[in-house]
């Protein structure tokens, strides 16, 4: 790899960066929270996460709640959680596409464990682009 091609390749991932620091921005702006881990890296606090997407120029973004109790008689079921799920990616949908956003849902379908968004920077280069 001669200097010029890591060089392109470094820039590449800071954009990539870039892009999921700007849209986990957008989201904190609008208050949201952004999932919490505790220090064996199991979720103890519900939210967003972004990360990079396998799509060019994009980020994914998820929303995160914490393992399921089986031994609390409350909890809610594997439906539940997935509305739970969908609904927060709705309102993280409104937020992204009323501040400049592209946002594409994916995964989101009966039976998906986890639903995400793919979001990418919108004509004007989405507020910070």
């Amino acid at each position: 790899m001669t200097d010029v091609d890591e060089y392109q390749a470094r820039r590449a991932e800071r954009a990539r960066e870039q892009l999921c620091w700007d849209v986990a921005a957008e989201l904190w702006g609008a208050a949201f929270k952004a999932h919490a881990l505790n220090e064996y890296g199991a979720i103890v606090d519900p939210g967003y996460k972004v990360e990079d997407s396998a799509w060019p120029n994009a980020a994914r973004v998820t929303h995160k709640l914490p393992e399921t109790d089986l031994r609390d008689p409350d909890r809610l079921s594997s439906d539940e959680r997935w509305a739970l799920r969908l609904e927060m990616l709705e309102r993280y949908t409104t937020v992204l596409r009323e501040r400049g956003w592209v946002v594409e849902p994916s995964g989101v379908r009966p039976g998906t464990y986890e639903p995400w968004l793919i979001v990418r920077r919108g004509a004007e280069g989405a507020s910070r682009g």
